[in-house]
């Protein structure tokens, strides 16, 4: 996790002139309670998008990771398992994070997610974010996301947006400046 840190702070720091970016996070949690025959487990996943576009709304950039961390516990509320141990973003576990299983494409979270940041990669933002909705591209163009991508992107394109979200505010903010000193 602290080198994914340090990879978006880079991008931060390395953003040139005329483009901008921004960090999308997207969390979400998930209960199930305990019972006097089974352990309940609480867990967050959280989604994140380092994404750099130009000011014509082109990705110049885009860097997307996903964690998951959760605590166990029984029936009278005490935690079952080691709430210390270190947690790893799907792009360290790599092979480790269990996706491959459930692939049609037998590719692990960390391939598709890479996978889809080369698709995003010189494309418009609003195309990418209308990802979910993709056809087949036209001839020569290259070959569709569901080629190198089936698992279910409804996260990683929340974390997308609240990035771009993030990068139109800083643009209104700009514009708001300049207009104040004209």
């Amino acid at each position: 996790m602290k080198k994914f840190i340090a990879v978006l702070l880079c991008l931060f720091m390395l953003t040139g002139c005329g483009s901008k970016t921004a960090l999308g996070i997207v969390s979400k949690r998930y209960a199930a309670g305990a019972d006097m025959a089974n352990d309940g487990r609480a867990e967050t996943k959280t989604t994140c998008c380092a994404l750099t576009l130009d000011d014509k709304g082109k990705v110049l950039d885009i860097s997307i990771d996903m964690v998951k961390s959760h605590f166990d516990f029984d029936s009278k509320g005490v935690i079952t398992n080691d709430i210390a141990e270190e947690v790893f973003t799907n792009k360290e576990l790599k092979d480790d994070a269990g996706y491959k299983r459930n692939s049609k494409l037998n590719k692990e979270w960390y391939e598709q997610a890479e996978a889809f940041e080369n698709w995003a990669m010189g494309k418009n933002i609003i195309d990418v974010l209308n990802a979910a909705n993709e056809e087949q591209p036209e001839e020569g163009k290259g070959e569709p996301l569901s080629a190198s991508v089936d698992m279910d992107l409804t996260d990683i394109l929340e974390a997308v947006q609240k990035a771009y979200i993030q990068i139109q505010a800083q643009n209104e903010e700009n514009n708001s400046r300049k207009n104040k000193s004209e």
